[in-house]
C-alpha cells in the first residue's frame, strides 16, 4: 500500500511532497528556508526554477520511479522498466550538460527541486556499461 506525504500546519492540511516542500519554503522563509525557492521578484530565477521543477516531474521522476519500484522488488512491467532505464539514461546525459554550466538544475543554489531529485535518486541503480539496473 502506498503512503502519501501529508502535513497539517495549524489546521491547514496539504499532501504531495513537492507541494509540501514549496509550502514550507514559502511559509517559513525567514526561518532557515531562504533560497529553497527563488524570490518571485527575481523573474529569471523563478523561470529557471520552474523549468527545473518541470524537468524533475515530467522527465526524471516519470522514469526514475519505475526503476526504483523494480529495485525495491515491487511488481513492475519489465518492458516499462527497460524503457524507463533507456529514457532516464538519456535524461541523465542531458542533466550532465546542464550541470556542466551551473551548480544545480535550478541555478547556482540548491532548491527544493534538488531535494525532489534526491528523493528518487536511482542513478546508482543504472549500470553504465549495460544500461540496466
Amino acid at each position: 500500500m502506498s503512503k502519501v506525504p501529508y502535513i497539517d500546519d495549524k489546521g491547514f492540511g496539504l499532501y504531495e511532497s513537492r507541494a509540501i516542500g514549496r509550502y514550507i519554503a514559502l511559509k517559513y522563509a525567514g526561518q532557515g528556508t531562504q533560497g529553497l525557492i527563488p524570490s518571485h521578484t527575481d523573474v529569471e530565477a523563478t523561470a529557471i526554477f520552474e523549468r527545473a521543477a518541470s524537468l524533475e516531474y515530467a522527465q526524471f521522476d516519470a522514469h526514475a520511479s519505475k526503476i526504483v519500484r523494480a529495485a525495491m522488488g515491487l511488481p513492475v512491467d519489465e518492458e516499462a522498466v527497460k524503457y524507463a532505464i533507456d529514457q532516464l539514461s538519456a535524461k541523465l546525459d542531458a542533466y550532465k550538460t546542464i550541470l556542466s554550466k551551473q551548480a544545480y538544475l535550478a541555478g547556482e543554489v540548491s532548491t527544493v527541486i534538488h531535494s525532489a531529485h534526491t528523493d528518487s535518486d536511482c542513478s546508482h541503480l543504472l549500470n553504465a556499461d549495460s544500461n540496466s539496473c
